[in-house]
């Protein structure tokens, strides 16, 4: 599974002290015996002479110093390795203490490395504060070529994308990656953030260009001979789903297929597969292959640990009988994944948000339009309460509101939605694209259902501009 973004950095820094009494370094002795252990695997022993380390010193000495951080530091390190986050997020903010008196690269890699321990926690925000405190220090250190500033820059593209603020990651990624075709490199940030650019390329609707850098991903991941591990499955994933994006079904069955076999070969059954297993199989039904769609569909029911991704694929197949007008099974499918996402999370928030979306536009298109607007306002609080209202998916739920509202002939109702995506849209043109221009046909829809024709047309012909530079940059 791809990190958060990096393993945290380990920086042991040492001032080796002193005493008459010999018995005062017990805490160094068990210090480098916790640092051999952690070396070689062995966590739990690794912990509990950290913790006797820690606990040695502060009898012995107690001195606010650089060994104080360095044990700490060691100590948050083994934390994270045993998926004690909170214990390390303890450590570090304790050590970011010691060592914020003086901004210096140590500092820089303290906050870099509770960044880490944030996101494992899914606690993006406070994460990405911490990156650009460290990038803050960094900038009196390094040049923007340097790099450890980019490395930084980069892990800050990755973090934005996982708190689904999409702009700034692209602004980010979409210059770093502006001659991709040049690129050469093995460095594990860049080849993770390669990754990262082709889905947030794929979020964003950029099916073509998403296309290209996966493809690029998938070269340069061989090239620096990481084509036999799990997260090379993964990039084979994302390249399976752009082509699918891009209606190249074919393409995408074989690559999926690729990804899976790799995974497989690994023993591999983790979230990531199931995952997978769940967009092969909605592939397969572009392909109309039903029967083998519904045999993976049925691996991951069967899975003690599929949960999500359970629900995840039931919202797929209720999107299918949707699409080919069996409403009643589409319903029911729907329903039944609405029960099963934990709403404890902010990604089983957003998915259930998601799916109630799609049961309040079934509800629409069966002309129930108040049961699809208090769908969709039900909808629209849970991106709320997940304070996700920068994301595509906020945005699409507005258009769908406005949409609902249109039919429903509540025109001031669906204005005053339409006019908050294009608003918030607005912000950020070149990552909400798509949903702008989706509330720009609402309120050009909407004036001509009032009689405002010039109006309706002057949308209209911006909507049509809009598209047309769009083709052109393909094009070239």
């Amino acid at each position: 599974m791809f990190p958060g973004a990096w393993k945290p950095a380990i920086l042991l820094v040492f001032c080796y002290l002193f005493f008459l009494d010999s018995n005062a370094q017990s805490w160094k002795e068990q210090y480098d015996q916790s640092v051999k252990k952690y070396e070689e695997g062995q966590l739990a022993e690794a912990y509990n002479l950290a913790n006797q380390s820690l606990q040695s010193y502060i009898n012995e000495s107690g001195a606010v110093n650089d060994n104080y951080a360095a044990i700490l530091r060691h100590s948050a390190n083994v934390c994270f390795g045993l998926e004690k986050y909170d214990q390390g997020i303890e450590l570090l903010t304790k050590e970011i203490q010691i060592r914020e008196s003086k901004p210096d690269q140590g500092l820089a890699d303290a906050r870099l490395n509770l960044a880490e321990f944030y996101k494992q926690l899914e606690k993006f925000n406070e994460a990405i504060g911490q990156i650009k405190a460290s990038e803050k220090i960094l900038q009196g250190y390094f040049k923007p070529t340097d790099p450890e500033l980019i490395s930084c820059r980069l892990n800050l593209a990755i973090t934005y994308y996982l708190a689904g603020v999409l702009p700034p990651s692209f602004e980010i990624l979409r210059e770093h990656f502006k001659k991709l075709n040049e690129i050469t490199t093995s460095e594990s940030e860049e080849l993770y953030a390669v990754y990262y650019y082709g889905l947030l390329l794929s979020d964003l609707g950029k099916t073509e260009e998403a296309v290209y850098v996966f493809i690029r991903t998938k070269e340069l991941w061989e090239k620096a001979g990481q084509a036999n591990n799990s997260e090379f499955a993964l990039v084979l994933s994302g390249l399976a789903q752009a082509y699918h994006q891009f209606n190249l079904f074919h393409k995408a069955e074989e690559t999926f297929l690729q990804a899976q076999q790799l995974m497989e070969s690994q023993k591999l059954t983790s979230e990531d597969y199931l995952k997978l297993i769940n967009e092969r199989a909605v592939n397969l039904q572009s392909l109309g292959q039903t029967a083998k769609a519904q045999e993976l569909f049925m691996i991951i029911q069967n899975n003690p640990n599929g949960g999500v991704i359970y629900a995840a694929s039931l919202n797929n197949r209720a999107t299918f009988f949707q699409n080919k007008g069996d409403y009643e099974e589409a319903e029911k499918l729907y329903r039944e994944a609405l029960s099963k996402f934990n709403q404890n999370t902010v990604e089983g928030k957003l998915q259930y948000a998601e799916t109630k979306s799609n049961l309040a536009i079934l509800k629409s298109d069966q002309g129930k339009y108040e049961e699809a607007i208090t769908l969709l306002t039900e909808a629209r609080s849970s991106y709320e309460e997940a304070e996700a209202t920068g994301t595509t998916g906020y945005l699409n739920v507005l258009n769908k509101i406005g949409t609902v509202y249109l039919k429903a002939r509540k025109k001031g109702e669906a204005k005053e939605s339409f006019d908050l995506s294009y608003a918030l849209s607005s912000n950020s043109p070149e990552t909400t694209k798509v949903a702008r221009l989706q509330a720009m046909m609402g309120l050009g829809t909407l004036a001509f259902q009032q009689g405002k024709i010039n109006t309706a047309d002057s949308i209209f012909e911006s909507v049509i501009v809009v598209y047309e530079k769009q083709k052109l940059r393909q094009d070239a």
